[in-house]
């Protein structure tokens, strides 16, 4: 058996094989083949946001179904009796964009910013990341957070931005192109 997580990373990173303590030779086991029959849901948006904000982000869901925008959320993806962690990570790892939702709600939620700082931390260490953060401001709140003061932000109440970013999202553009 081997964790999910680790097969995933090697196949990310180009690691063919992974090595098999349990064999009587100690074999590689060739990674394609512990991922045959496995489906893996790719997103093109997690949203990171407090569970306060949920009618603006039921709009901005809304908005992502028009424009045939694929995205996690956790009310769609975390079932009953779910682990929530691993699914939350499942949904980082696969997601090429995170769109954490600041508002004065989310500035208080602990869960939220676990979710983008992980990411962040990736980013920062590894500048080929296939994953971007996007912050979008749903709210009059006035400050980011520090580590988010430098990432080029949306406001939701600028139509303008915000049609922008749809468009951007849409295109499912790889960013790393667009520098």
């Amino acid at each position: 058996f081997y964790d999910f997580s680790v097969i995933q990373k090697c196949q990310t990173i180009g690691r063919k094989t992974v090595f098999c303590e349990k064999s009587r030779n100690l074999a590689d086991v060739k990674v394609e083949d512990l991922l045959k029959g496995v489906t893996m849901q790719e997103w093109d948006v997690f949203i990171s946001y407090s569970s306060k904000d949920y009618a603006i982000i039921q709009n901005i869901i809304n908005d992502f179904k028009l424009n045939h925008i694929n995205y996690w959320i956790d009310r769609e993806q975390i079932k009953p009796g779910d682990f929530i962690i691993p699914r939350i990570t499942a949904g980082l790892e696969n997601s090429r964009y995170i769109l954490p939702c600041f508002s004065w709600n989310q500035s208080g939620s602990g869960w939220s910013r676990a979710e983008y700082e992980s990411i962040l931390y990736e980013i920062f260490s590894d500048k080929q990341s296939k994953r971007k953060v996007i912050p979008l401001v749903i709210d009059d709140i006035n400050t980011l957070p520090r580590l988010m003061m430098n990432i080029k932000y949306t406001k939701y109440s600028d139509n303008n931005a915000y049609n922008e970013l749809i468009e951007f999202l849409k295109n499912k553009k790889d960013y790393r192109t667009l520098l």
